[in-house]
């Protein structure tokens, strides 16, 4: 992906392993964790929003986050939604497989680790074993990278199943004074608002 950077891995003998790379373009607001500040919300009458990351990434990935509307049809907010949830979805997909890359690697080291020792060979062993320590801080950044990508995605997910509905909220009560929204409407707008969706991203 475009706006990814590369992280290098060291070996004995120099050079790149993998490549892995990370997302610098969101706000620190969308990597907070949304399970926190969706529980308890009531929608009312409609869908409840509150979700764990792992459910909502869950549903989105056997729904493929949702169903995709005709050009036609699509609102510009629901088009927005979609499209950051497919990359950050095409993002969470990149990292697993950057940490799979790298932990067969470094299982490949730690072989050659023992190896080494069997060899009698203690220089060639010391040397796999620093690039093996280098690796377990690499494993640890990549964890950590699928985590934010995963939390980030859910996030996105969660915003695309109730876009539509925020949209349909925020054109009703936009032009309303607070006293004069009903206790359905106001819990619309809360939940909206707990999704960044009030107003809906575009």
């Amino acid at each position: 992906m475009s706006h990814r950077q590369p992280v290098p891995f060291a070996s004995p003998n120099g050079g790149t392993l993998l490549g892995m790379n990370k997302r610098v373009n969101e706000t620190t607001t969308s990597r907070r964790p949304i399970t926190v500040v969706l529980m308890g919300l009531s929608l009312c009458s409609v869908a409840v929003f509150a979700q764990t990351p792992t459910k909502a990434a869950a549903k989105a990935t056997t729904t493929k986050a949702a169903t995709k509307p005709t050009t036609d049809t699509e609102s510009p907010e629901h088009k927005f939604a979609r499209q950051r949830c497919e990359e950050w979805k095409e993002g969470l997909d990149e990292s697993e497989s950057d940490l799979r890359g790298a932990t067969e690697e470094y299982n490949k080291i730690l072989a050659r680790v023992e190896a080494a020792r069997q060899n009698g060979d203690s220089d060639k062993a010391e040397a796999w074993e620093k690039s093996a320590a280098d690796w377990r801080k690499t494993l640890k950044n990549l964890a950590t990278y699928k985590e934010e990508y995963a939390t980030t995605y859910a996030l996105w997910a969660n915003r695309l199943e109730h876009v539509d509905d925020c949209v349909k909220a925020y054109r009703r009560t936009i032009d309303k004074k607070v006293s004069a929204l009903t206790t359905r409407e106001t819990g619309l707008v809360d939940g909206c608002k707990v999704l960044e969706l009030y107003p809906p991203h575009k």
